[in-house]
């Protein structure tokens, strides 16, 4: 999987089959569970399937996809595996209200999407895959929520290649917005679908705003509320690693 996530397993853990889940069901599979409309199916606020997006994607001729054929517009191939890990509060650990918001547990799920630096597409081709990448995490999250008939937040992190706030909404709000969810961008301060150029911070020198800490809020209980304490983009000597290291300091505070 190629990521990595740490927590602190003192006021943690893992409920086992937790821990990169998206490994307990094989890749074909993951594709046949994009095409169902029935049964386990998790479908669209339009009722379409993963599958169905992909397909409205292909065949929209303003972007060339048709014309440059081939691997490009596969869904095997934007099907994007992640590590991810389900965290629930060590109990004695959080004061009651947190523990019990927590209950079901928090997700974590670690997002690279695609770059297409030497893919031969156009940027538009390029922006449309990393927001069909991102509507496949957001899709199998509700996927494995349906099979455990449970609810939790969830928070997505890493390099979305996402480098302006007109591209940030099309490849997070627009996506989640298909499955009826509204995402905050944490980094940026602000719901990703009102997201403003000025407030996006660069995380590769210092023109590219590419990584992003995504909050689902599904399953808070309304008796509490996650806040942002504080943000940080570490720049960092470019021969160390060419991504800067963010943080994102939050609270789970009773109304």
């Amino acid at each position: 999987l190629g990521n990595v996530i740490l927590y602190d397993s003192k006021v943690f853990y893992a409920p086992k089959g937790h821990t990169n889940e998206v490994l307990a069901t094989k890749f074909w599979d993951w594709a046949k569970l994009a095409r169902y409309t029935r049964g386990d199916a998790v479908l669209d606020s339009s009722g379409g399937s993963l599958d169905g997006a992909h397909e409205d994607m292909c065949n929209d001729k303003t972007l060339g996809w048709i014309e440059f054929g081939k691997k490009p517009c596969d869904l095997l191939s934007d099907l994007q595996s992640a590590t991810s890990v389900l965290l629930k509060p060590k109990s004695g650990k959080w004061t009651e209200p947190a523990t019990e918001a927590l209950k079901e547990g928090i997700l974590f799920v670690d997002i690279h999407l695609f770059s297409g630096k030497s893919s031969g597409l156009t940027q538009q081709q390029n922006g449309q895959r990393r927001a069909f990448q991102f509507r496949t995490h957001v899709w199998r999250t509700k996927y494995w929520q349906k099979q455990s008939g449970t609810t939790y937040p969830t928070i997505y992190a890493g390099d979305f290649n996402s480098g302006n706030a007109a591209e940030l909404k099309k490849v997070i709000a627009e996506q989640s917005a298909a499955y009826d969810v509204d995402m905050s961008c944490l980094l940026e301060g602000a719901q990703c679908k009102d997201v403003e150029e000025k407030q996006m911070k660069p995380t590769l020198g210092k023109n590219y705003p590419l990584d992003h800490v995504i909050l689902d809020k599904t399953g808070v209980p309304s008796t509490v509320t996650f806040s942002v304490a504080s943000t940080k983009v570490y720049q960092i000597d470019r021969s160390i690693a060419d991504h800067a290291p963010i943080a994102v300091k939050m609270t789970l505070e009773e109304r």
